[in-house]
């Protein structure tokens, strides 16, 4: 739980959430071909101590609705 609310905190205070997004997609490409590559792997979720590149996303798109209103 610590890094989802540390991921939360820094993306809440980001200046640019579309950074996120496409740094999270950066990662993503970059995992492709490795065992932690499926989000949805048992591996993944056993041996691999961050939150996914789409939780980051979901929480960056957040930010950029709420800055929207």
């Amino acid at each position: 739980m610590t890094e989802y609310t540390a991921d939360k905190y820094s993306i809440e205070r980001v200046d640019n959430p579309m950074g996120v997004i496409t740094a999270q997609d950066k990662f993503r490409k970059g995992y492709k071909g490795s065992i932690f590559s499926n989000e949805k792997s048992i591996l993944r979720f056993l041996f691999h101590w961050n939150i996914y590149p789409s939780q980051r996303i979901e929480m960056a798109k957040k930010v950029i609705k709420l800055k929207l209103r």
